[in-house]
C-alpha cells in the first residue's frame, strides 16, 4: 500500500499498488465511457493509470498526450477513485509516465503542478 498526502490540504490518499486495470474499469465505469481523445490507451503501473490519447485543441493540430491519474481511497471514502495528477510537465510517454510515478512515490506527498 502507498500512502500519498496532498501538502496543500493535507488530504491523505491510500494506493494499492496491486490494482489492475480491471479494478479501475470496475469502480469508474463513467471515466472509461467518457472520451478523453482519440486513439486511447490504458497502463496501469504501481497503482497509477497512465493514459495517453491523440487531443485537438481549437485552432490547434492535434497532438499526442500522456496524463496520469492515481487509483486510490482518501479519508472517509468507501471504495477508491482515479484523482488526475497534475505535474508542472506532463510526461511524453508511457515510460517518462513510469518515471513520474516511481518518483511520486519516492517523495511520499504531491501538489498541483509539482515538479517530478
Amino acid at each position: 500500500m502507498i500512502t500519498l498526502k496532498h501538502k496543500g490540504t493535507g488530504n491523505v490518499w491510500q494506493i494499492d499498488e496491486a490494482a489492475t486495470e480491471s479494478d479501475m474499469r470496475r469502480t469508474e465505469t463513467h471515466f472509461f465511457k467518457k472520451a478523453h481523445g482519440k486513439r486511447e490507451t490504458y497502463d496501469e503501473y504501481r497503482g497509477f493509470l497512465i493514459v495517453r490519447s491523440t487531443v485537438t485543441f481549437t485552432g490547434a493540430k492535434p497532438q499526442r498526450m500522456t496524463a496520469i491519474y492515481f487509483y486510490g481511497k482518501g479519508e472517509g471514502m468507501t471504495k477508491p477513485a482515479l484523482m488526475n495528477v497534475h505535474p508542472k510537465y506532463m510526461p511524453n510517454s508511457v515510460k517518462a509516465a513510469q518515471r513520474m510515478i516511481d518518483k511520486l512515490i519516492e517523495l511520499g506527498e504531491y501538489e498541483y503542478d509539482i515538479e517530478l
